[in-house]
Formats: C-alpha cells, sequence, structure tokens
C-alpha cells in the first residue's frame, strides 16, 4: 500500500478516471468526489492498482471481488498486439522509477526494462528510449520532469523526488565547501 503524498494526486486520478471512461474509473471518480485533499485523510492505494489504472489496464485479478468481474479492458487497441513481457517489465522499470532517490536517465530505464526482459527469458526488446519518455509523460503527466542536457539522454525524476535530490546535491556541496 501507497500513501497518496501530494495535493496534485486527485487532480491527476480525476483527469485519468476522464480519459480512461469505464467502470472502473466512475468508481474512482466517485470516490474522489467527496475529497478535495487525499493528504490529510490519509489515502491509500495498492501500487499495483495504481500502475494498472494509471497505463489503462484492469483491476489486478488478485483485487477483483465478485461486482468488479464485469469491468471491460478500457478500449479495444488499433495497431501493434500489446505485448504482456514488455509491458510487465515496463511497470516493473515505473515501480524502479518511483522508489528511486536519485536522478536516472532514460537509457538507465531502458536497461533496466531490458535486464528484467532478460530475467523473464524474454526475446521481446526494452522499448526504446522515445517511447519510454513519451509514455512516461502519459503516465505522470505534470508530475514528472524529463529534462534533456548536452550529451546526456533525459534526465528522469518524478516532482514528489526532487526536493530530496536538490537537498542531497545541496549538502554534498556544503560538505565539499567545508572540507
Amino acid at each position: 500500500m501507497s500513501k497518496a503524498a501530494t495535493m496534485t494526486t486527485r487532480n491527476n486520478i480525476i483527469e485519468k478516471c476522464d480519459d480512461r471512461k469505464d467502470k472502473w474509473a466512475s468508481e474512482v471518480k466517485g470516490r474522489l468526489e467527496s475529497f478535495t485533499d487525499l493528504v490529510a485523510p490519509e489515502a491509500v492505494y495498492h501500487h499495483q492498482c495504481s500502475l494498472n489504472f494509471r497505463i489503462g489496464q484492469n483491476i489486478p485479478s488478485k483485487y477483483l471481488s465478485s461486482d468488479n468481474l464485469l469491468i471491460s479492458p478500457v478500449k479495444p487497441h488499433s495497431g501493434r498486439p500489446s505485448n504482456t513481457d514488455q509491458q510487465e517489465a515496463f511497470q516493473y522499470t515505473l515501480e524502479y522509477l518511483e522508489h528511486q532517490a536519485e536522478l536516472v536517465t532514460l537509457n538507465e530505464l531502458k536497461i533496466i526494462m531490458q535486464s528484467k526482459l532478460t530475467a523473464m527469458n524474454s526475446n521481446n526488446s526494452a522499448y526504446h528510449t522515445k517511447t519510454i519518455s513519451r509514455k512516461i509523460q502519459d503516465i505522470y503527466k505534470d508530475t514528472v520532469n524529463i529534462t534533456h542536457h548536452e550529451g546526456i539522454a533525459g534526465l528522469v525524476t518524478l516532482k514528489s523526488q526532487t526536493d530530496n535530490i536538490i537537498f542531497q546535491f545541496h549538502n554534498s556541496k556544503t560538505n565539499v565547501t567545508d572540507e
């Protein structure tokens, strides 16, 4: 279980509900309408449910109750068929990103995804860094920073981690000047 840690969490979830337009989104939106702030009541959610909800998948089967069984897929997908190995490896990569306390690059996320695919004995390749970037931006919207700088292919950080990273950087600079 994870706690809702930012004030923008509610608005981001409601925006995703409006994008999904399915039974699960209606249920989630209905629960949120009575709250303007999820941090104060210490709202909690299943991490896997949050990921599935944000990337357009259904409720994980281990959390289904008898009244949830009729939830249909978000929408029929056109284009390439879904690759479950890649989706699972990408979810693993998102979990890594959410628990990472330091800056990480798109290339590092691609390596993590490929490592997960290899560990799964999958013959599939990790998404291209442009695809990873697009998917991360689609999922996290305005709560993620992807910064491109000279010679560095996209530094990625969630805004909830930014304060900690700046504090660590400041402390490292302070320790260097104190010596």
